[in-house]
């Protein structure tokens, strides 16, 4: 819905030739068209939408997801006639947190114009900014809100096609640069939810197909933001499971400094790589520091489960359950699971090859008698 007051017949006629009539034709370009229907209030009604709450009242009485209502008037400023544009936009979408909320109020107000100021005889030239900058600021909120509202596929299709049009133009302002910022962190937290849902139905069903599904899409991840953490440790995981271990050791050491000391789950990755590596001391190392941090509720669960589906495709694997038992006995803290681990693999692995293991793993026994 647009709902843009006017003052006058002139302005009504810009408002209509200039704003209403490209912004429809700026949207029926869209690979999306069928999705959007572009329609204006009728004066009567535009006049009574003076806030954001009776806007909202509005748009809830319309059935309509979007809204962007203001004004346009003339005035004196400066020894020159100006038109002044000021615009304000609401959109609806599912329950969503406090937090949500204000990052998605945060793209309106940092990305649509609220105040447009521009010279009676270059009206035609503030019009289509405007009207340009209005259309991108459409796409990137209605993307958002379908992001949020978990219509993965509207918003992905909505960002995408926006994020390739501001990447050819040939003039950019601060307002573009913004805008083009805020889609393709919106880009990003779409395809992340995508690949978690994929590990959420691995995690659910151990089929790993699901994983290898995810490789377009860490690709894609990877090209808006090559040190994005999620996607790092994503790529780690698909490189193991294509049995590239070197690959996927190097990609978790690249890592950032400042994200190497605070990622809690990269370290736990990496230190499983260099067990089935067989370069204990590091692994060693990697799960002693992972214990300073924290994990989110259930990935705990999820490595331990992941460890064990290798420790029974690869029975000679005998270090696994060693550092399954590290698991269970310093972080999960629990020693009737722990205490099988170090007793199955002191039964089955050798002091040639697992001498410091072995010693560890007596030492802990010993912990968990006391």
């Amino acid at each position: 819905i647009l709902a843009i007051q006017v003052e006058n017949e002139k302005e009504r006629l810009r408002v209509e030739n200039d704003l209403v009539r490209d912004l429809k034709e700026y949207l029926g370009y869209s690979n999306l068209a069928k999705d959007f229907y572009v329609f204006t209030y009728p004066d009567k009604l535009t006049s009574k939408i003076l806030d954001t709450q009776i806007a909202t009242e509005y748009l809830k009485k319309s059935k309509a997801h979007f809204m962007i209502y203001g004004n346009v008037s003339e005035r004196f400023l400066e020894n020159r006639n100006n038109y002044i544009f000021k615009l304000h936009g609401i959109v609806r979408h599912i329950p969503i947190s406090s937090l949500i909320q204000k990052n998605l109020e945060d793209d309106f107000s940092r990305s649509l114009p609220r105040r447009v100021v521009f010279e009676e005889g270059q009206e035609m030239l503030g019009f289509e900014f405007t009207t340009e900058v209005t259309g991108y600021v459409i796409k990137l909120i209605i993307g958002s809100a379908a992001l949020v509202s978990k219509d993965l596929q509207l918003s992905y299709s909505l960002l995408k096609e926006l994020r390739e049009e501001l990447a050819i133009l040939p003039q950019r302002t601060i307002m573009v640069e913004e805008i083009q910022k805020r889609t393709e962190r919106r880009l990003i937290e779409n395809l992340s939810y995508k690949i978690d849902y994929l590990y959420y139905q691995y995690s659910k069903t151990r089929a790993e197909e699901r994983l290898f599904e995810t490789e377009s899409l860490l690709e894609e991840l990877a090209t808006l933001d090559s040190s994005n953490v999620f996607m790092l440790n994503s790529k780690a995981v698909l490189l193991f499971k294509k049995k590239k271990i070197e690959e996927a050791i190097k990609t978790l050491e690249s890592r950032p400094v400042a994200v190497a000391r605070l990622d809690v789950l990269c370290k736990y990755n990496l230190g499983f790589l260099y067990a089935y590596n067989g370069e204990f001391d590091k692994s060693l190392e990697m799960y002693r520091q992972a214990n300073y941090g924290t994990l989110e509720g259930g990935t705990l669960n999820d490595i331990e489960m992941f460890i064990t589906d290798e420790i029974e495709k690869n029975p000679s694997l005998i270090q696994l359950i060693f550092f399954r038992g590290l698991i269970n006995h310093k972080v999960k803290k629990d020693s009737v699971l722990a205490k099988k681990d170090f007793e199955d693999f002191l039964r089955i692995s050798t002091e040639q090859y697992f001498k410091n293991l072995r010693q560890l793993a007596m030492k802990y026994l010993e912990e968990l008698e006391v």
